[in-house]
């Protein structure tokens, strides 16, 4: 079920580039919609295809049934967003994206989006 679409969390993350709130999915879903986006973009149809199926191979070994609870921790070193919208002083906000965010370039982060109840943004 966790690699489900519609397993997911409303995630605000900071980091370096400003503030990312988006649903946070499994690698393996967000794979699909990077395999996706790819296939929705202009441009001719046999390249899209064969950079669409590295992102579904990806997808398709990315199960985590056998591993340790230790082992699956151990793994985890992304949070992956989809439907993401960036916030930044910089730039105007992205809205609609994905992102994959190492956890090392968290700086905080909190349940929710802004404006949710209890969300401090």
């Amino acid at each position: 079920m966790h690699q489900s679409e519609a397993a997911s969390v409303v995630l605000t993350v900071a980091i370096p580039a400003g503030v990312l709130h988006g649903h946070a999915v499994h690698p393996a879903v967000w794979l699909r919609r990077m395999a996706a986006a790819v296939r929705s973009r202009p441009g001719p149809e046999e390249g899209k295809e064969n950079i669409a199926r590295i992102f579904d191979a990806h997808a398709e070994r990315r199960d985590d049934q056998g591993l340790t609870q230790n082992a699956l921790m151990a793994s985890i070193n992304h949070v992956y967003l989809v439907d993401a919208t960036l916030t930044s002083s910089a730039v105007p906000p992205a809205q609609g994206t994905l992102w994959q965010v190492a956890l090392g370039d968290i700086s905080a982060w909190t349940i929710g989006g802004p404006g949710s109840p209890g969300s401090p943004l």
